[in-house]
């Protein structure tokens, strides 16, 4: 089962928002977490694909001056976390 949550730093002025996409997978080894996001990696050979969805992500993110992070989930799986600066209000 998975979880999306979305969150900022707690107060109106916020400067960021968070995004979390966990789920209770097989996870990813704790070796292969920072090279998660390189365009054309696939760990999962045993599923069809071009090793290019996580690199979109990464790139629209940096584009837009955020950051995405990969950890291990507390329920096993993969936690994927997207942290994006507030558009500043006119």
């Amino acid at each position: 089962m998975g979880a999306i949550k979305c969150d900022d730093n707690g107060d109106d002025g916020a400067d960021w928002v968070e995004i979390t996409v966990g789920d209770d997978g097989a996870g990813v080894a704790a070796a292969q977490l920072p090279r998660l996001g390189e365009r054309g990696l696939r760990l999962d050979q045993q599923k069809e694909g071009s090793g290019l969805g996580l690199a979109i992500v990464r790139d629209i993110v940096d584009a837009y001056g955020g950051a995405v992070t990969f950890e291990t989930a507390d329920a096993g799986g993969l936690l994927a976390r997207v942290r994006l600066p507030v558009a500043s209000k006119r």
